[in-house]
């Protein structure tokens, strides 16, 4: 357990393997990193196991919670070794390219399209996880390992605009090309741990949005109308359109 959640998920199934760290230049260029901190690239939820369990289905408890949590994380690493192996709806292979060394914007923006592409296409996912799954569950140790974890506030906040800048560029530049799949599952906008904790101690979930040039880089978490939520909000245990991923870091700054 990380000092941000409250219980981990059991171990990761086969489909949300450990994810092996991708470096900054690599084919897949899956994870950012800077100052020695890393950023990963995000973790979906299959949307055919948590729709079922939200609203008065939700888990009544922690264990059933990590399991369910577990049940649903994909990761980028497990979608980029079975998606290449699959076809789309339109009967043609994925365009996805794992060799190239140092890939060119518009190959990267070909990957990312197609494994989001992919994630919805074959595995029902989507970057609308249950709020509450993301605040009571380590679901970034369960699915990347026990280094990783759920971004703090404090941890944004102490990123310089050079840091921003460098963390964006895996993915920010790509934005305005995107198709609806890439712009949505590969956003910038990220569920953080907040550093301030409320009238009962708990350390509420909030929103960064790492991109450069966000008019709003941390705001409270909200739903897809755009309505502030915490633990006591009617949806916090129903799944959130409002398409904020949920990405984790490992290392220091």
């Amino acid at each position: 357990m990380n000092r941000f959640h409250r219980v981990a998920a059991p171990a990761a199934s086969a489909l949300a393997a450990l994810a092996v760290l991708v470096s900054h230049g690599s084919a897949a260029q899956a994870d950012a990193s800077v100052s020695g901190l890393f950023l990963s690239a995000p973790i979906v939820p299959n949307t055919t196991v948590i729709y079922p369990a939200e609203g008065a289905s939700f888990p009544s408890s922690l264990s059933a919670e990590a399991a369910l949590a577990s049940s649903a994380a994909l990761t980028y690493d497990a979608l980029l070794a079975s998606c290449p192996t699959l076809t789309s709806t339109s009967g043609a292979p994925y365009d996805i390219d794992t060799v190239t060394a140092s890939p060119s914007v518009a190959r990267l923006q070909l990957n990312y399209d197609s494994i989001a592409r992919c994630a919805y296409e074959h595995y029902t996912a989507k970057p609308y996880w249950i709020p509450a799954l993301v605040d009571d569950v380590d679901i970034c140790a369960s699915s990347l390992g026990a280094a990783w974890h759920l971004p703090s506030e404090a941890e944004v906040l102490a990123l310089g605009a050079d840091d921003l800048s460098a963390l964006a560029g895996a993915y920010d530049p790509l934005a305005p090309t995107f198709s609806s799949f890439g712009g949505m599952y590969f956003s910038m906008k990220m569920y953080v741990r907040g550093s301030v904790p409320d009238g009962s101690g708990h350390f509420p979930l909030k929103v960064a949005n790492l991109a450069p040039s966000a008019a709003i880089p941390m705001d409270e978490l909200r739903d897809g109308v755009g309505d502030v939520m915490g633990p006591s909000s009617p949806n916090y245990k129903v799944h959130n359109e409002a398409a904020v991923v949920l990405r984790c870091v490992t290392g220091t700054l």
